[in-house]
């Protein structure tokens, strides 16, 4: 533990705690290391310079309220998944987690058989916008998106809404598949035309979106962080009385909350 730990630590300790008649779930945050140990990957040449740890995670969960969290592999790590793992199991049963394969590698199916099987709940793709994210059109999708189904994990896609439409044909060859559209695909607040897009999206029954703070399907949300058994009746309080999680339910109780760059990151 480190000297902003220990003093994270204590100012937790001194807060007040949050007493909830209700579980919270934080469907997705990141956590990341300056480690050697977890090198960065080639691609990260600015990483953070702070550190965003699941330890300091727990300290803020207790101090808000929140039960358990849903851990999304860092994309400053890209394919490797270790940080991630470790955290998960360090600090069971507080978290679940999402990994993250490279979609271009033809074994990127085996691998993801490979992390579900150590231990991960539901796979993140982030094409871009521009042809470099045209991968997500290629021949190495619909494997890996029947690979994804036939392991019960949810799909999730960090997209520009401009790549919704060719999230479509991959939709369609796998029905049993959630799938998670992270961020409201980015939409630009000063072009609502584009929102069409996603919307399009509503007419298959087990798609979800989620934005920064908010989340809008609880369902997928508790089946990744492995609380399917909650009440009926808590599911219905949820919608009706947290439609805030993390950030947001912090705010409105008014008790420190995690900074944005702490939560959020690519």
């Amino acid at each position: 533990m480190n000297r902003r730990e220990v003093l994270l630590g204590a100012l937790v300790i001194a807060m007040p705690k949050v007493r909830l008649e209700y579980s919270i779930l934080d469907p997705h945050v990141h956590v990341w290391v300056n480690d050697p140990h977890y090198p960065w990957a080639k691609e990260t040449t600015d990483p953070p310079h702070h550190d965003a740890t699941p330890r300091m995670l727990l300290q803020f969960m207790k101090a808000n309220g929140v039960a358990r969290t849903v851990l999304v592999q860092y994309i400053g790590y890209r394919w490797d998944d270790r940080y991630t793992l470790d955290s998960l199991k360090n600090h069971e049963p507080y978290f679940m987690a999402v990994c993250r394969v490279n979609p271009v590698d033809p074994a990127a199916p085996d691998q993801l058989s490979q992390l579900a099987e150590r231990g991960f709940h539901g796979v993140r793709l982030s094409p871009s916008g521009d042809a470099s994210g045209d991968w997500i059109k290629g021949p190495l999708m619909p494997p890996l998106w029947k690979r994804a189904e036939s392991l019960k994990i949810p799909m999730q896609i960090y997209a520009p809404v401009t790549r919704m439409p060719d999230l479509v044909p991959l939709i369609e060859q796998c029905h049993g598949l959630d799938v998670v559209i992270d961020h409201m695909a980015d939409c630009p607040i000063d072009q609502p035309q584009e929102l069409g897009k996603l919307i399009a999206l509503a007419r298959f029954p087990r798609g979800v979106c989620e934005d920064l703070a908010h989340l809008v399907d609880f369902p997928a949300a508790l089946s990744l962080a492995g609380c399917a058994g909650i009440r009926a009746a808590t599911l219905c309080g949820l919608r009706t009385r947290a439609a805030d999680v993390g950030n947001g339910l912090a705010r409105q109780r008014k008790v420190d909350h995690l900074p944005e760059d702490l939560v959020r990151g690519p």
